[in-house]
């Protein structure tokens, strides 16, 4: 019986797979064709992580080395990149390679790192959790980003005026999770109540009984009549209340 009726059973599929595949030139060329492959893939897919208003500077990819002893069959036609949606750059990325020509169909998971430098606001003193943020307390700077999940932030308007809603060592990147609205009227304060409608306004003062952020509702006593209202925080120790 000639190779060209030999019944093609799984066994001699993979011996002629084994056969097509076996030479390390080849093998060592495809290696390299699809590392280079992954990199120009997650050279355009990174900006989809990296925010439009801060450039993103150096990037770097390094993919994982492919063990040359894989045997992979030649592939005749582009091969296709893809990566779980839950991917998350800078940090480490999954990358799919697959393989669908006449000749060969096969897939393999390629790792890489990906890392590039930015503009980010970091800590210029240690924050106390609660702590408003001033000019003062935070810079930008430049750095290598490469850890995934942190949510950086890249302007100093989008941190001036908030509140550290957890502690922030000094010359660490604030991380945009843990900022709060800073609360404009603290429980205990005295504040400006502005009481007023249509056809009159009328300034008191009051104690703060809660605190609250701009726009936020507080409750205040007026001392003077020991009545306590709602009002709405306008500004750094002032609220208003409609009569």
């Amino acid at each position: 019986m000639t190779a060209k009726n030999k019944k093609l059973t799984p066994r001699y599929l993979v011996g002629v797979l084994v056969a097509v595949c076996c030479c390390p030139a080849w093998s060592n060329n495809l290696t390299t064709k699809i590392a280079d492959g992954v990199t120009q893939y997650l050279h355009k897919s990174v900006s989809d992580f990296q925010p439009g208003n801060a450039p993103a500077y150096a990037l770097n990819i390094q993919t994982q080395s492919i063990d040359p002893r894989l045997q992979l069959a030649p592939c005749t036609t582009p091969m296709t990149y893809s990566m779980n949606s839950n991917t998350q750059m800078p940090g480490r990325a999954l990358v799919k390679v697959g393989c669908k020509s006449p000749q060969a169909t096969w897939s393999i998971y390629v790792s890489a790192t990906v890392s590039w430098e930015q503009d980010i606001v970091v800590a210029t003193v240690g924050l106390r959790r609660g702590q408003d943020i001033t000019s003062n307390d935070v810079r930008i700077e430049r750095r290598r980003l490469h850890r995934p999940g942190v949510k950086y932030v890249h302007a100093l308007s989008q941190v001036v005026g908030k509140a550290a809603g957890r502690r922030i060592a000094a010359n660490k990147a604030v991380d945009w999770r843990f900022l709060e609205q800073a609360d404009l009227v603290r429980k205990g304060e005295t504040v400006q109540l502005m009481a007023k409608n249509a056809s009159i306004a009328v300034k008191i003062e009051g104690k703060a009984l809660t605190s609250g952020a701009k726009g936020e509702q507080i409750r205040v006593r007026n001392p003077l009549s020991n009545r306590i209202v709602d009002a709405r925080v306008t500004s750094r120790g002032r609220a208003e209340v409609a009569l």
